[in-house]
């Protein structure tokens, strides 16, 4: 078996009433019966661990790898060409994900209001389709009048998005909970430099390579943002901070890890 998170178990009111219902139900049944459980991070490995009593001995942490797909794009022709496509400006801060509460764009919007209103030129975007409980979340950026200084994008085509992270000055990143959190390390191996949540298993996934502020500080995410594009010592670091943390995850090595878990188990049933 393999889950990726529990946050039915930690946040569940961050998910529609029926989806936290099904997962409470059908976890704790399919556990009783699986050998071995993989999980993405050592994070969700003590959720499981507290939350349901699973033996450790019998968790494994494989963790993703990062599509070659995401990589720096230099050309300025093709740079130039996404921002005409997608309608956006020279200089931007971008998010990539699913629109819905625990990605927590309301404080993340709250925080780019307090730096526009400092004078930052860039505007935020934000691209990725729209899934649950999205409607409130959307009233509370509305209410920040945040006019077209704040972009929906939408769904992006994979292929779109290297361009999108190349072409940004900065990528967001600042959960409130997450099992993994991919898109951080996608940024990284675009070169892009990444402000992250310091939450759950995201700075597992950032290590030393992003900002980590705390998701619930809008003052802090302000600050993560602002030093992220102002210092270019700090940018420098981070992307080449980035590359090397990216580099160290692989599909190779998960695959790999996989399969020797799976032939022990299925030696030893």
């Amino acid at each position: 078996m393999s889950i990726h998170d529990l946050v039915w178990r930690r946040h569940p009111e961050l998910l529609r009433p029926t989806t936290r219902r099904r997962l409470a139900w059908l976890t704790p049944i399919t556990l009783r019966r699986v050998e071995r459980v993989f999980v993405l991070t050592k994070t969700v490995r003590q959720d499981l661990i507290e939350a349901y009593g699973f033996p450790a001995s019998r968790i494994d942490v494989v963790a993703p790898g990062v599509d070659p797909l995401f990589r720096p794009v230099k050309d300025s022709a093709e740079l130039d060409s996404v921002r005409k496509e997608y309608d956006l400006p020279q200089d931007f801060i971008l998010y990539i994900g699913a629109l819905q509460p625990r990605k927590n764009l309301v404080r993340l919007a709250q925080a780019f209001s307090r730096l526009a209103a400092r004078g930052l030129p860039h505007s935020l975007v934000i691209a990725g389709p729209r899934i649950w409980l999205y409607e409130g979340v959307l009233r509370q950026l509305d209410s920040l009048r945040l006019g077209n200084r704040l972009k929906f994008i939408g769904y992006v085509v994979r292929e779109d998005i290297p361009l999108l992270m190349s072409a940004a000055s900065a990528f967001a990143y600042v959960s409130i909970y997450e099992g993994f959190g991919l898109p951080v390390l996608e940024a990284m191996q675009c070169g892009c430099p990444v402000v992250a949540s310091s939450a759950t298993s995201v700075p597992e996934v950032a290590g030393d390579a992003a900002i980590l502020v705390d998701p619930y500080d809008v003052g802090a995410l302000a600050d993560g943002i602002r030093q992220a594009l102002a210092d270019t010592a700090v940018r420098e670091k981070l992307i080449a901070a980035g590359f090397r943390q990216a580099a160290a995850f692989s599909w190779r090595r998960c695959a790999d890890t996989m399969l020797r878990t799976i032939r022990e188990t299925v030696a030893h049933s």
